[in-house]
């Protein structure tokens, strides 16, 4: 699957499911090992992994902008 398809996938969740987001991804990747589909545990992994990435992201970016910062 294309990065730029997990990026999309990886939003989607986050708009969905907000804080849980990466929660429920792992879960899901969860799902696909115990049933013994591999490549889909994969692909939900590879989400998990990327909406920690959009996370980190966007914690960085908040620290990098005086307008995020309470009483500035």
């Amino acid at each position: 699957m294309r990065t730029q398809d997990l990026t999309e996938i990886a939003r989607q969740m986050i708009r969905m499911h907000g804080l849980r987001a990466q929660a429920v991804a792992t879960m899901r990747a969860a799902e696909m090992q115990a049933r013994g589909e591999a490549a889909e545990h994969d692909r939900w992994e590879a989400i998990q992994s990327v909406i920690s990435e959009l996370k980190q992201r966007r914690a960085h970016a908040s620290d990098l902008d005086p307008r995020a910062r309470p009483g500035m």
